[in-house]
């Protein structure tokens, strides 16, 4: 029988080295961690109901603050549409896009994006990424046959196209070193493939999310406009490993309240939804070994313990405020 030891920490803030989604991953990469480029939440937003969003900044610690295209309107921002939480709601008929340009922290050799989001719709932009002489860089395109470009190479699987209120857990990684891309929706696996072999993603582009950009922030076409409703975006300039994407799934299915093929914490109580955590090991040797905190938990392993196929340890907690004891 496999002992699992639980580490009870309180520490300050300021020292916290995982400050990512789920604990995993920090702004710099610092400390061996995954580096979180981008965390876009839209629970974060303190616009109305309805109104423009006029901005949307990230929460990953870069300040990366995505704001009107220099061509087409603003999206939406809509409250109670999933879970009890709010999304950026983009209508294609009009021309609703957000943009960075230049984005300076582009990754380069390994990606992950990992998306929540909902559409009725096929064949259009979801997440663009150009560069002079390169409008698809980086493309995250089609949601009925979702595919990912690099460098204009690209290749899809997986059909996310479920309906305007059937949101799913969007996950693309890819590799530079082989071309490993795989695709997984709702933490299941539904596309591998080899794509752009030993290519580099070029740093300094444009970036925008909901259209497909033919030049820098521009040559947008109507038809490939996204039509739907993002409540996250995460992206890490690494190849997540098994543990680190399956604990930030679980997170995200957890607060959305969305079924994922590997769930690896429901069961218990339902009310404790929030700030999920987690150490594992998809296959026994890839590991994540340390969580971040919640509150003042933190998880470590002990000796090697996490060793077999799908071990994971998760917690979270309901948000009720405790009194401290004097």
């Amino acid at each position: 029988m496999k002992k699992i030891t639980f580490l009870f920490l309180i520490v300050s803030s300021s020292v916290l080295a995982q400050t990512g989604p789920a604990g995993v991953g920090n702004a710099t990469g610092a400390s061996g961690q995954p580096e979180n480029i981008i965390w876009l939440d839209a629970g974060t937003l303190g616009f109305g109901d309805g109104s423009d969003v006029t901005t949307w900044t990230d929460i990953s610690g870069n300040g990366v603050v995505f704001a009107a295209s220099g061509s087409g309107n603003l999206p939406d921002f809509e409250t109670n549409e999933i879970n009890g939480l709010p999304v950026v709601e983009f209508n294609d008929g009009n021309a609703e896009r957000l943009n960075i340009n230049p984005f300076n922290n582009m990754a380069s050799d390994q990606i992950t994006s990992i998306i929540v989001f909902a559409t009725p719709n096929t064949g259009e932009g979801i997440l663009s990424y150009a560069v002079s002489g390169q409008s698809n860089e980086y493309l995250i395109y089609d949601a009925n046959n979702i595919r990912t470009y690099i460098s204009n190479a690209n290749a899809g699987g997986g059909d996310l196209s479920d309906g305007a209120t059937a949101f799913n857990i969007f996950t693309s990684t890819w590799n530079s070193a082989g071309g490993a891309l795989n695709h997984y929706k709702n933490s299941s696996s539904v596309n591998s493939a080899t794509l752009a072999n030993g290519v580099s993603i070029t740093n300094g582009g444009s970036f925008t999310i909901g259209g497909e950009q033919d030049n820098i922030d521009g040559g947008y076409a109507t038809n490939q406009d996204f039509n739907g409703k993002i409540a996250e975006i995460l992206l890490f300039k690494n190849e997540l490993n098994g543990a680190e994407r399956l604990i930030i799934e679980n997170y995200l299915s957890q607060k959305y309240g969305i079924a994922i093929g590997n769930d690896f914490f429901s069961g218990g109580d339902a009310s404790y939804i929030n700030d999920l955590r987690g150490i594992g090991t998809a296959n026994g040797s890839d590991k994540f070994s340390q969580s971040g905190f919640s509150d003042a938990l933190q998880l470590s392993e002990l000796n090697g313990s996490l060793n077999a196929t799908n071990e994971f340890v998760m917690f979270a907690h309901d948000n009720t405020v405790h009194a401290q004891g004097q």
